[in-house]
């Protein structure tokens, strides 16, 4: 759902400074999930203009998870 409203808006949300009121609504949005679908305590997510980008974010979260040092000691290691 939250694809389908970034994608039909088309704006920038990736900081605060550039897009404020995009990323207010991002935060309401979570917390409505969160509050009368989800019913978890605490709940984190972004919106994405689309699937290959999500898609790159999940790759990116996995990487991550799976080699929280990789920024700081690169890849080779």
């Amino acid at each position: 759902m939250g694809d389908m409203f970034t994608s039909s808006i088309n704006g920038s949300m990736y900081t605060y400074e550039v897009a404020p009121v995009f990323s207010k609504m991002e935060l309401e949005f979570f917390e409505y999930l969160k509050d009368n679908y989800i019913h978890w305590n605490e709940i984190d997510g972004v919106f994405t203009p689309g699937g290959s980008l999500s898609n790159y974010y999940a790759l990116l979260c996995a990487r991550h998870k799976t080699f929280p040092n990789i920024k700081d000691e690169g890849i080779q290691n």
